[in-house]
């Protein structure tokens, strides 16, 4: 889903070549970390700090625990905006990030189990515009940091 990221997330990989190589051809230059660098350089520049950390995690595999507390605040806020109680939050905050980050598709029924034995209908009708709407957020700003990675790979013209 987000190809440009996951190019960043390859090259910054531990199995990836060393920062430093370059092909011995004239014409061509080698994709390497460093590019990687220059294209998360380029996100941080353009934008919010909450993005920056969002990307952080999902190209370096870091920060999980700054992110599903950016997660529960996002969380918190649309609860007490309606009013809602604000006990499940922990539990909701480790469903966005568990469909954001792990590609876990969870289905209403298995949230409203998670949710203290909740019936799908009752989750439904309660969490599931909350968790939506957070989700969407966080994938929305990996879009943009995506597009941002592709006009740099455009800009420089790197494979």
């Amino acid at each position: 889903m987000y190809n440009n990221l996951e190019w960043v997330q390859s090259l910054l990989s531990t199995k990836s070549t060393s920062l430093f190589s370059f092909s011995r051809s004239t014409s061509a230059h080698r994709v390497n970390a460093q590019d990687a660098c220059g294209a998360l350089a380029d996100v941080k520049r353009q934008c919010s700090a909450e993005t920056v950390l969002i990307v952080d995690c999902y190209c370096l595999e870091d920060k999980e625990v700054q992110v599903q507390d950016l997660i529960r605040a996002k969380l918190r806020l649309a609860l007490r905006a309606d009013k809602r109680d604000d006990t499940n939050l922990n539990k909701l905050a480790d469903i966005v990030f568990g469909r954001v980050y792990k590609g876990q598709f969870v289905t209403k029924v298995a949230c409203g189990k998670y949710l203290n034995g909740m019936s799908h209908v009752g989750y439904a009708k309660t969490w599931h515009q909350y968790v939506d709407a957070v989700e969407s957020e966080i994938e929305q700003m990996l879009l943009n940091a995506d597009m941002i990675v592709c006009e740099y790979r455009y800009r420089h013209n790197r494979e």
